[in-house]
C-alpha cells in the first residue's frame, strides 16, 4: 500500500506529482485525465478532480494525474 498524508504544501498538487516527488513511479501519458494510463486502485480517502476526466475508471479507482487528495489517501501498489 502507498499512503499520502495530508500536506499544506501538497494540497494543490496532483496526486501523480506528489508520488513522483517521493520517487514512486507509475505509467502515465497525458497528465490530463484523457487516456487513463495512470489509473490506480483507491483503498481509502477522497480526491477532488481538477479537470473533468474523460477516461473510464471504476468507482474504487482514481486518475492521479488530474486529482488532488482531500486528506489522507491510501492507494494499492501497482505492478
Amino acid at each position: 500500500m502507498i499512503e499520502l498524508q495530508p500536506s499544506d504544501r501538497g494540497c494543490c498538487r496532483p496526486v501523480l506529482e506528489r508520488l513522483e516527488a517521493q520517487d514512486i513511479r507509475l505509467p502515465f501519458q497525458c497528465r490530463s485525465g484523457y487516456c487513463g494510463a495512470c489509473r490506480v486502485k483507491r483503498v481509502s480517502g477522497e480526491v477532488e478532480y481538477l479537470l473533468e476526466p474523460l477516461a473510464f475508471f471504476r468507482e474504487d479507482e482514481i486518475l492521479p494525474c488530474c486529482c488532488v487528495a482531500k486528506g489522507k489517501l491510501t492507494l494499492k501498489r501497482w505492478r
